[in-house]
């Protein structure tokens, strides 16, 4: 964990849900930079392990793949939640 200053998790073909042993293993390891409090940015796919590994959900777009802005509201605010918005 100690090897880099930061970690990135990128984008992938496969789904955060796919039962393919490298995810789990990366879930596993998700919990583990933030236990240790390594920054850590996740894109796409990344984001969504990143949501999975530390008690969010993650559920397919029922549209399928998009790209571009888009606005979310926080139904729960958490304390890492920095600032508070309830718009993102």
């Amino acid at each position: 964990l100690d090897d880099c200053d930061a970690y990135l998790i990128t984008g992938s073909r496969h789904s955060v849900y796919e039962p393919e042993p490298w995810i789990r293993r990366l879930e596993a390891y998700v919990r583990e930079l933030h236990a240790a409090r390594k920054r850590t940015i996740g894109i796409c796919f990344g984001h969504q392990m990143m949501g999975l590994a530390l008690g969010g959900n993650s559920a397919r777009a029922p549209q399928g793949w998009g790209i571009g802005r888009h606005e979310v509201t926080v139904l729960a605010q958490e304390p890492w939640m920095v600032p508070a918005a309830a718009h993102y």
